[in-house]
């Protein structure tokens, strides 16, 4: 039980990790839209 309950903390890292991955992607792509308009 303890051993399920770390793989889930890891997952949850690795899935926000992701999602702040993909955040830092996004950020220049919605500047360079912005400078366009």
């Amino acid at each position: 039980m303890f051993e399920r309950e770390l793989l889930i903390l890891r997952l949850q890292d690795s899935l926000m990790q992701m999602i702040h991955g993909t955040e830092v992607l996004h950020i220049p792509e919605v500047q360079l839209e912005k400078e366009g308009h």
